[in-house]
């Protein structure tokens, strides 16, 4: 019961926080949707409920707005397989997902039955998408992602962009150490109160001085 009781507390601590609602969070993985969903605020960015290959996340960011500019489209080749390696999938058969392309990139929607409904809500936020307040979030899910692509990712000309890992590469401006968000299955599971391992980092301060 006083569990409950704090866990509630906390949710409307967390609601109250974020001064500024109109942000648009972009991420390679699922932590742009739970960020949204702890600081309740709208679904402002279109990468939510699916996940991008780091090395196509990069050039994502780099290119934004020519990217986000392109028709999301179905994609029925063998980009499976790439996602089934670099994943370690069961077989390409059993990802249960559809999988998009954005130009060149692959999009794969993990957290939707179907393309028509992915491409719905994609199309959808994107026109919610605020350019003045973007913020970019590349996570490192299994600490395995080389130093050249940790380098790629600082060096892009974007201010507001951080690179979370459980690796402390204290020496490149954009990472934020997180210790446990890098080990597989942990980064997003809850802890006393309902804290995730993500919270370490107190993500609504790069909210509001965005």
């Amino acid at each position: 019961m006083e569990y409950g009781y704090l866990k509630k507390i906390r949710k409307e601590v967390l609601k109250r926080l974020v001064k500024e609602k109109r942000i648009t969070i972009i991420s390679n993985n699922c932590l742009a949707a739970y960020l949204y969903q702890d600081y309740k605020i709208e679904y402002q960015s279109p990468t939510i409920g699916l996940q991008i290959i780091p090395e196509e996340f990069v050039e994502l960011c780099h290119y934004f707005e020519d990217y986000i500019n392109e028709e999301l489209k179905l994609d029925d080749a063998p980009v499976k397989e790439k996602y089934a390696a670099l994943y370690g999938e069961r077989e390409v058969k059993d990802l249960g997902f559809p999988i998009a392309s954005l130009n060149n990139i692959s999009i794969y929607l993990q957290h939707y039955k179907s393309f028509e409904e992915a491409k719905n809500k994609w199309d959808r936020r994107v026109k919610r998408i605020n350019y003045e307040r973007l913020f970019f979030i590349l996570v490192d899910a299994e600490s395995n992602l080389s130093r050249k692509l940790l380098l790629q990712f600082d060096s892009l000309p974007i201010n507001k962009k951080i690179l979370t890992g459980n690796i402390d590469n204290g020496d490149i401006d954009s990472v934020i150490f997180i210790p446990g968000i890098g080990e597989k299955k942990t980064w997003f599971e809850c802890g006393k109160y309902g804290r995730k391992v993500y919270e370490q980092y107190k993500w609504y301060k790069w909210f509001n001085n965005g």
